[in-house]
């Protein structure tokens, strides 16, 4: 959707649609894998999470990272140490609020989306136990 609308009117996407584009791309990418996305954008006072998914017995935090291809640096670069520290207090705060599931695991993967000048997909890339 976001997509159409760039490309009618020949304006690039604002960084949050962007970011929203990236995150629709990820999800459909991951439910071809067989992924059931639980939750979208899910906020705590502690962070947010991209995208909550459950991969047959794990659950797994997802972070999607979203850039141009003109951008000097892939879009999974972006998920630094500072930002893992964020993503695991949330996901704390996601299973406390959650706590009558059972997991056998837990992860957390990394969905790098590469669009080119005109906003469309180029490259979708999953890592998954990213860290």
């Amino acid at each position: 959707m976001y997509h159409l609308k760039a490309l009618e009117s020949k304006m690039a996407l604002s960084p949050d649609a962007l970011g929203r584009f990236g995150e629709t791309l990820a999800m459909k990418a991951l439910r071809k894998k067989g992924f059931k996305i639980l939750a979208r954008n899910w906020c705590s006072p502690v962070g947010e999470l991209d995208l909550v998914a459950r991969h047959r017995t794990t659950l797994v935090f997802v972070e999607v990272k979203t850039r141009r291809c003109s951008s000097p640096y892939p879009p999974e670069a972006a998920v630094d140490g500072r930002k893992q520290i964020r993503l695991r207090r949330a996901a704390q705060a996601y299973l406390a609020r959650h706590p009558f599931q059972r997991w056998k695991e837990v992860r957390f993967d990394v969905v790098a989306v590469s669009v080119n000048q005109e906003d469309a997909p180029v490259d979708v890339q999953h890592f998954p136990d990213a860290f």
